[in-house]
C-alpha cells in the first residue's frame, strides 16, 4: 500500500475526499490530512507519504510552496495539486515543480480515482525498477571476486592493451604502482 496525505484548508473538502474514496481498492492508505502547508510539511517529514494531494490556496504556506519543499526534501514523493482556479500561471509553476497532476475543483470521485490509479501504476513501475537495479547491484558485488580473479589470470597469461588494463584495474580496485610486476601462481 502506498501512503497518501491530504492537504486542504477546507474541512469539508478533506472529509469529502477522505470518505469518498475506497483507498485500499486503489492501493493507498490515507495516513492523514492537514489544513495548511506548514502542518503538512511537518506531517510529511514524519509520515513520509508517497503521494501528497494538496490544495493550492491555503494559509501560512500555499500548495506551490509546499510542492517546492517536497521536491527539495523528498524528490520521490508525488504531488497532485487541487485548485478552484483555472490559472495558467499556476499550472506552469506546478509543472516546473515536477507536480504529477493539476486538478480543477470541484473534483469528481471518478476523476480522482483515475488519477490515483495512474499514480499507483507509476509508483509500481518505479518500485520494480529500483528492485531491478538493487538486484543487479547485488549480483555485481557477488560476482566481483570471480571477475577480479579472472582478470588477474588473464593479466598473467596474456597481453592486455594498456588502456583496457588501466580501466579494468580501476574497476576492480587494483593498484599496482610499479612499472614491472612479478607474478606467482600457486
Amino acid at each position: 500500500m502506498y501512503k497518501i496525505l491530504l492537504v486542504d484548508d477546507e474541512v469539508i473538502v478533506r472529509k469529502g475526499i477522505r470518505e469518498t474514496i475506497s483507498w485500499a481498492e486503489h492501493g493507498f492508505q490515507c495516513v492523514g490530512d492537514c489544513e495548511n502547508g506548514l502542518e503538512a510539511l511537518e506531517a510529511i517529514r514524519n509520515l513520509k507519504p508517497d503521494v501528497v494531494l494538496t490544495d493550492i490556496y491555503m494559509p501560512f504556506m500555499d500548495g506551490l510552496e509546499l510542492a517546492r519543499h517536497i521536491r527539495e526534501e523528498f524528490p520521490q514523493t508525488k504531488v497532485v495539486i487541487l485548485t478552484g482556479f483555472d490559472d495558467f500561471e499556476y499550472a506552469q509553476q506546478a509543472v516546473k515543480l515536477n507536480v504529477k497532476d493539476f486538478i480543477l475543483k470541484p473534483i469528481t470521485a471518478t476523476e480522482l480515482r483515475k488519477v490515483l490509479d495512474q499514480i499507483r501504476d507509476e509508483l509500481d513501475r518505479e518500485h520494480r525498477e529500483r528492485e531491478d537495479v538493487e538486484r543487479l547491484r547485488r549480483q555485481w558485488q557477488e560476482s566481483m571476486p570471480l571477475l577480479r580473479e579472472r582478470f588477474l589470470e588473464q593479466l598473467a597469461l596474456s597481453r592486455i592493451p594498456a588502456a583496457e588494463r588501466k580501466e579494468r584495474m580501476a574497476l576492480f580496485g587494483l593498484h599496482l604502482p610499479g612499472p614491472y610486476y612479478t607474478a606467482l601462481a600457486v
